[in-house]
């Protein structure tokens, strides 16, 4: 390390040592050269700090991440059963009740097989990216007119009962991880229809425009609206504005978009008037070539 210092190269790394009392010591290295005027090394600033609490917090962390990993994969088999038997049961319905069967009848049947196989490809990507960690699978181009597309058809049934209308144009293909974008779309979609007066029609607009460094999408809805003061704590974890008997949830939904949208390098936010609805904001910065 001295040796490429005196090269000219700052350098910073961390070492493990075992103190005279036998405790593990992780201490943070700098070395700095120092340069004189014609660009030659005349001295080196070496310093060292103990961070052993930064190098427990990151053990620690390190271990959830492995749980949550543990975690996912039970939890993805443990819906792509039950979906395979809706799929398989729904198929066989059809398949020997179907002249029974007026046409709503069997395109319901349709929509569930369909809702069930877009799901289990949903939850399929969702496991390889959770195993996989979202550095190390590279961005791809997603067309985020055809992402909402399949997500409206994923959502068909639930849009149908509340007869929401869902608008949408021309919207762009970005660089992204494409199972947590669609996650976050899906999530804003649903709170935009769940979060209705009672007896309304869901009406949504999603809309996307580009600036020098990012995309900034805005999700738009005619909805119950948010008081000011709680529009920051809603992206907070277990956060929740009502309760279960009101509306379901789990609080997680925005926190969930909020990592997301972060680990992207973009921003979320929200704007809204009680009784009138909501508007979500959330920016992709474009990438540089």
């Amino acid at each position: 390390a001295f040796t490429e210092a005196r090269n000219g190269k700052l350098l910073q790394y961390e070492a493990t040592y075992v103190n005279a009392f036998g405790k593990i010591i992780t201490i943070l290295f700098n070395l700095k050269p120092l340069f004189d005027d014609e660009g030659s090394v005349i001295a080196i600033i070496a310093e060292g700090r103990p961070i052993q609490d930064i190098a427990d917090a990151r053990k620690r962390l390190q271990q959830k991440n492995e749980e949550l990993q543990q975690f996912a994969t039970l939890a993805s088999h443990d819906l792509k059963e039950p979906l395979r038997m809706v799929k398989s049961f729904m198929q066989l319905l059809k398949k020997n009740y179907a002249p029974k069967l007026d046409d709503k009848a069997n395109k319901y049947i349709d929509f569930a097989v369909d809702g069930a196989e877009r799901m289990t490809v949903f939850i399929k990507d969702l496991l390889a990216y959770s195993n996989t960690g979202s550095d190390e699978i590279p961005k791809e181009n997603v067309d985020t007119q055809l992402l909402v597309d399949d997500i409206v058809a994923m959502q068909k049934a639930v849009l149908q009962e509340k007869h929401a209308r869902i608008m949408y144009e021309n919207l762009p293909t970005i660089v992204a991880h494409k199972t947590p974008l669609a996650l976050v779309l899906q999530n804003l979609i649903n709170n935009a229809v769940k979060y209705q007066p009672s007896n309304s029609k869901p009406v949504i607009s999603i809309t996307a425009q580009e600036t020098k460094e990012n995309w900034q999408f805005a999700i738009k809805d005619n909805g119950i609206g948010i008081e000011e003061q709680y529009l920051i704590k809603i992206f907070d974890l277990f956060k929740r504005l009502h309760n279960n008997a009101e509306y379901s949830g789990t609080g997680m939904g925005l926190a969930t978009c909020k990592k997301i949208i972060q680990q992207h390098g973009g921003n979320i936010w929200a704007t809204s008037k009680v009784g009138e609805g909501s508007t979500f904001y959330f920016t992709f910065i474009k990438p540089t070539f």
